[in-house]
């Protein structure tokens, strides 16, 4: 009967986990990146988390600010926080009241500095309202023309393929 019972609990401890696994992993807790405990949430749009912007050049983002709480919010401003000679405009400018249950889209025309480097730059969009604060990072990255070491290694390139010609035409025999 003592055998009996160790084969059983033995079995029981190797199940265990195996069915804790498969429950999690069938049943996922969903999780949000913002709490919603009064309901502003902002969402960028699709496709507009890693856009590619030239120096000097603007783009358009648009990101939702959605209520999903009870009561109306009020007095949302928004503002951003971005690296050095970057400007960030916001259409519309701020919103008076977003009633419950209800969405605004928002339009934010962001534009690079002409002399800006090579690189990942992030751009922090904020709104301030009855609600609180809430903030969404959006990322663009500059990719620059041709280098100079394009250019140097094509010139290196055009040397090489020169000095074969010449080493063949002078040492070949006729």
């Amino acid at each position: 009967m003592k055998e009996h019972r160790r084969y059983f609990s033995s079995k029981l401890l190797f199940f265990i986990p195996i069915i804790m696994t498969l429950f999690i992993l069938l049943c996922p807790i969903p999780a949000m990146a913002q709490e919603s405990d009064n309901g502003l949430i902002i969402n960028l749009t699709s496709g507009y988390y890693d856009t590619e912007i030239a120096a000097g050049e603007s783009k358009i983002v648009y990101f939702e600010l959605t209520n999903k709480s009870d009561i109306a919010t009020t007095g949302i401003e928004f503002s951003y926080n971005a690296p050095e000679g970057w400007l960030v405009e916001f259409n519309p400018e701020n919103i008076e009241i977003l009633e419950s249950d209800n969405y605004e889209v928002i339009e934010v025309t962001v534009t690079a500095p002409v002399k800006v480097e090579k690189g990942t730059y992030s751009i922090n969009i904020i709104t301030d309202s009855s609600a609180g604060r809430r903030i969404i990072s959006t990322y663009f990255r500059v990719e620059k023309g041709t280098s100079i070491w394009a250019w140097v290694g094509g010139a290196l390139g055009v040397i090489v393929i020169i000095s074969f010609i010449f080493v063949y035409r002078r040492f070949a025999r006729d």
